[in-house]
């Protein structure tokens, strides 16, 4: 596992334990494996808001390295920072993701699919009020009924503590770094509307 790119000299051997620190802003992760071309249709969507802070990418052993897609594409902007792992020939989600939140650096965290394209009003769509977190449904995203059905936005702390998230219902979520105490009571559904996925082009 190494950074490329912007986070080249980062050591990813030993990346942070999740906290509930970070510096103001947001970040987003997201996680592909072969899945390149509907990641940079997304990833244009996501680096049109002023409001993200960084974007983290973790590239789970794809057969050409994202970092590469991005240059023959011409796709340079400081905030994206690469976290490439080799030599897995299986696709785990939930480890992707716990290396994507680990690597953060803002309070806020949004984690989405790397299909997933962000309509300019997702944030005034999915406002996130003190001690909540926005999370679209799997199960009626399964029924088709709308993209951001596969959103989160919250305060991780919950869902991370203890090491990581062992398996990952929630397509996009959205949140702060510090623990909510009742995640029922505190789940703000995401706006279908904020968001819509692009045509799958592989596997993972």
């Amino acid at each position: 596992m190494h950074w490329v790119g912007a986070g080249a000299g980062e050591d990813a051997d030993t990346l942070p334990a999740i906290t509930s620190e970070g510096a103001e802003g947001i970040s987003v992760v997201t996680c592909a494996m072969n899945r390149t071309e509907n990641l940079l249709s997304a990833l244009r969507s996501w680096l049109g808001f002023t409001e993200i802070s960084e974007v983290i990418i973790v590239d789970w052993s794809s057969d050409v390295p994202v970092a590469q897609s991005l240059r023959e594409q011409g796709i340079d902007d400081p905030r994206i920072r690469i976290l490439r792992v080799d030599g897995e020939a299986r696709w785990i989600l939930s480890y992707a993701f716990n290396a994507g939140f680990r690597a953060a650096r803002f309070d806020k965290i949004l984690k989405v699919d790397a299909d997933l394209l962000l309509m300019p009003d997702f944030f005034a769509r999915n406002p996130l009020p003190a001690r909540s977190f926005v999370a679209g449904n799997w199960r009626t995203s399964r029924a088709g009924t709308g993209a951001c059905e596969r959103v989160l936005l919250r305060h991780p702390g919950r869902s991370v503590r203890g090491g990581g998230v062992q398996r990952i219902h929630h397509h996009l979520w959205l949140g702060r770094r510090r623990s909510v105490p009742s995640a029922d009571r505190h789940r703000r559904p995401a706006d279908r509307r904020g968001g819509q996925h692009d045509p799958p082009s592989g596997p993972q």
